[in-house]
């Protein structure tokens, strides 16, 4: 019982990573950016809407994950925190990033 309460007090949480960077093992930066801009990903339920990207990040929306929304618009500047977030393309969990 005592190393049940040693693994929930050691808690460790990765760095948030760019939503396009959750795609890479199966399609390119550019094939990902093309996802979100299509508005096919979605964030913990939410989907991801474009942002008016224009290729800088400044110009972005900024985006605060776990906000209630029926969209997110974030674009390829939003970040997503692995093994938190669940990412979705059309609908099916993305695994392994």
């Amino acid at each position: 019982n005592n190393n049940n309460n040693n693994r929930n007090s050691n808690k460790f949480t990765y760095p948030p990573i760019r939503l396009n960077k959750v795609l890479k093992a199966t399609h390119s930066r550019r094939q990902s950016d093309m996802l979100i801009q299509q508005g096919r990903l979605s964030v913990n339920g939410a989907t991801i809407l474009p942002s008016n990207y224009d290729g800088n990040e400044r110009n972005q929306k900024s985006n605060q994950i776990g906000e209630k929304s029926d969209g997110n618009e974030a674009g390829m500047g939003m970040k997503v925190i692995p093994y938190m977030d669940v990412v979705r393309l059309d609908g099916v969990v993305v695994q392994g990033w």
